[in-house]
């Protein structure tokens, strides 16, 4: 089997586009959790003023409980925005430094791994490196096991359709579709 390259020269909309996709699948688990401890929060708080209206109890413990859940989901919102405001600056910053350097970025596709070279980083990881992959808006995340290792790869289909397919065959191959 050849090698899958895809050899580009540095461009800054779709380097901030495709960390951007990414930014959105990292937290797209996260707007789930929100969605569950809302609806949870709301279900204890409607139990209480519904025991306080059928009973007269002057117990408080749904409600209590209820308010403790509606927190959760605000410190997760917090949280986001700010890793939001974080992630953009620095996907910014280093828009410009690769601008600035004129930089290329090389991801091969082997039977072997992945490598991925750039003008100050060259790695080269085996599949056993990923959990699996994801097809997402247009893309193609490669999603490590170890998630202490930092982000994943991000395939742009519009740099080359013909090697997206070609890459999406050697995938599934190698690694498991999410």
């Amino acid at each position: 089997m050849n090698n899958i390259v895809f050899d580009t020269p540095f461009n800054r909309e779709t380097f901030i586009r495709s960390n951007k996709v990414f930014w959105e699948y990292s937290w797209s688990k996260r707007k789930r959790e929100i969605i569950f401890w809302t609806g949870m929060a709301a279900v204890f708080i409607a139990l209480g003023i519904w025991d306080r209206a059928t009973e007269g109890s002057a117990e408080r413990g749904h409600i209590d409980l209820g308010i403790v859940f509606i927190c959760v989901p605000l410190v997760m919102i917090v949280n986001m925005l700010f890793s939001r405001k974080r992630f953009k600056d620095k996907v910014e910053e280093t828009a410009t430094t690769y601008e600035k350097e004129k930089s290329k970025q090389v991801i091969t596709l082997s039977e072997e791994g992945v490598e991925f070279r750039d003008f100050q980083t060259q790695f080269a990881l085996k599949w056993s490196c990923f959990k699996n992959f994801v097809r997402y808006k247009e893309h193609i995340l490669l999603i490590p096991t170890n998630p202490i290792v930092g982000g994943g790869l991000v395939i742009n289909k519009q740099e080359d359709p013909e090697k997206y397919e070609q890459a999406i065959a050697l995938l599934e191959e190698k690694l498991m579709e999410v």
